[in-house]
């Protein structure tokens, strides 16, 4: 029995931890510019859906069969979208007209991605919660079912840490905080 719980918490650890790996890869330039914010933010996003349809669609199928699992996982989805369309919210490089005089502030911007990164990383923190027990308790039951788990969710946080990462990094040239 411990060496089924001391697994357990290897697996969900391991899966946690992958988050630093992208972290690491958000911080491989020195001086990201809006280019690479934009390709990093775009690949996390590609590489998350991926995940999404491809690990995440399947094990929902799997666990509550086809129909529920479908009728979850686009119920989630149509669920983030209306969030995003409710939730007033401002982009870091959101595209304006200029009928205004005002600058485009380095110190703005840089704001405005330090106070993104805090509710990225906090969204990540509560959203991470739930992953955990899930590596953990599908371990605890049956270790495939969660060395499988755990290599969904890991594959899963790298482009997580990424996410945080980038905007982090850019905003404070930190590569301490960054990571």
């Amino acid at each position: 029995m411990p060496s089924t719980f001391l697994t357990a918490l290897l697996l969900t650890t391991f899966a946690g931890l992958a988050t630093t790996i992208g972290s690491v890869i958000g911080i491989f330039y020195k001086e990201p510019g809006p280019k690479y914010m934009a390709f990093t933010m775009g690949f996390s996003a590609g590489v998350m859906v991926l995940v999404s349809f491809v690990e995440l669609l399947q094990q929902g199928i799997k666990s509550i069969g086809f129909a529920y699992g479908h009728i979850a996982f686009f119920a989630g989805m149509g669920l983030m979208y209306a969030i995003d369309v409710l939730i007033p919210h401002n982009y870091i490089m959101e595209e304006h007209d200029h009928s205004e005089k005002h600058k485009h502030s380095e110190v703005a911007i840089k704001n405005k991605l330090q106070k993104a990164s805090l509710f990225v990383a906090i969204g990540i923190g509560i959203h991470n919660f739930p992953e955990g027990m899930a590596t953990f308790a599908g371990a605890l039951k049956n270790i495939d079912v969660g060395i499988a788990i755990a290599i969904a969710i890991a594959i899963h946080n790298i482009p997580e840490g990424i996410a945080v990462a980038v905007p982090v990094y850019a905003a404070t040239g930190s590569t301490k905080k960054a990571f």
